[in-house]
């Protein structure tokens, strides 16, 4: 299908869009069998941000996201206030002032050239520029519901995951974003031709685009285990489909209820530089059913708590060689993973007996060469 140009406004945020499909190679379906039976997922615990939760009680929130810059500071959102941390988990301080105290609930936090970052904070209607030093430096009108993103060229091109709610973007996951103005402006909208599109606007990407370390960026399918590579250029130029006997791909992904188990769903995915692709994945556990409170005459809906999730879902983390197209490597971990990082890095979430704990690993991979040898 041909894009077609559009022209729409969406609160103060102006939308000069191009809008359309890109054709993706066919994709390289890999099943559950093993690449390399002697391998192993290892995890080391990097750093623990555990004091961010004490702004949360029984009732609180997930956390959104926890995010890195270039420095190793840790930026955890959807907790009160946007946290920073050290690379050692301590709190850092935040030159205060009224466009950070106005600061509602940023969807994202994107590191861009020269160690500045950009948090989007859709509820107030900017995006607010921090420099390196964690001051505030101005802000960029901006109301487009979206969640991450991936810098081609600041500040002209930054692709991020979104539903706009106009008539020719509904649906689109993908838009190409330009922050050159003091206003945002949606430039294109666009998807790969398998992308599924949902009834009202929805779209079924995971939230989290990954950059390739080897170039282009890395997109998922929540429900479908379906992994597209996307050129700077915005083509789509690998796809991958994984075909599971645990994953069972759905129309789109829900956390069920106190009869319906919740659905396997792809977190995000990570690229690493020896052409290795990491995902991170919720799957329903066993006892799924203990996370729902026991029924009450009369109410019909019951809300989701920050302690629920490790009742629901457990972590299932993949190592797939793109090489070779078959998955190297396979193991579950306790917790709930919250977002992917840089460097097989991961944000987990638990709880346990009210203690709440959020936490960076690493994840690496090892191999039994025999006689207690690991490589």
């Amino acid at each position: 299908m041909s894009g077609y140009l559009a022209a729409a406004a969406v609160g103060c945020a102006l939308v000069l869009q191009s809008v359309g499909y890109s054709q993706s190679p066919q994709a390289t379906k890999i099943r559950d069998s093993l690449g390399c039976k002697d391998c192993r997922i290892e995890s080391q615990l990097i750093v623990d941000l555990s004091s961010s939760l004490k702004l949360l009680d029984a009732n609180g929130s997930f956390p959104a996201g926890v995010r890195v810059d270039s420095k190793g500071r840790y930026r955890v959102l959807g907790i009160g206030q946007p946290q920073v941390f050290s690379p050692q988990g301590q709190r850092l301080a935040i030159p205060q002032g009224d466009a950070v105290q106005n600061i509602r609930a940023p969807s994202t936090v994107i590191s861009l050239p020269g160690d500045s970052v950009l948090l989007l904070d859709p509820g107030i209607g900017n995006a607010l520029l921090f420099d390196p030093f964690l001051r505030y430096v101005r802000s960029i009108a901006f109301d487009i519901p979206a969640t991450s993103g991936v810098v081609i060229n600041w500040p002209s091109r930054v692709v991020m995951n979104g539903n706009i709610p106009t008539p020719d973007a509904a649906g689109f996951p993908l838009h190409e974003i330009s922050f050159a103005s003091n206003r945002a402006a949606v430039v294109r909208s666009f998807a790969s031709e398998e992308a599924t599109l949902l009834v009202g606007g929805g779209n079924n990407m995971s939230p989290d685009l990954s950059e390739d370390p080897l170039g282009g960026f890395w997109t998922a399918d929540v429900s479908r285990f379906r992994l597209t590579k996307w050129t700077s250029a915005t083509k789509p130029v690998e796809s991958i489909e994984r075909l599971s006997e645990w994953f069972t791909p759905t129309a789109i992904a829900t956390l069920g209820g106190p009869n319906t188990p919740p659905t396997s769903r792809v977190v995000a995915v990570e690229a690493d530089l020896n052409s290795n692709l990491w995902a991170f994945l919720r799957v329903p556990k066993a006892e799924w059913r203990t996370a729902w409170p026991p029924a009450v005459p009369g109410i019909s809906e019951v809300a989701i708590t920050p302690n629920m999730m490790p009742k629901l879902f457990t972590t299932v983390v993949e190592l797939i060689d793109l090489h070779r197209k078959v998955v190297l490597s396979r193991r579950a971990f306790i917790g709930v993973v919250v977002n992917a990082l840089p460097g097989h890095r991961a944000a987990m979430f638990t709880s346990s007996g009210g203690i709440q704990r959020l936490e960076v690993w690493q994840f690496s991979v090892s191999r039994n060469l025999g006689a207690g040898a690991v490589q």
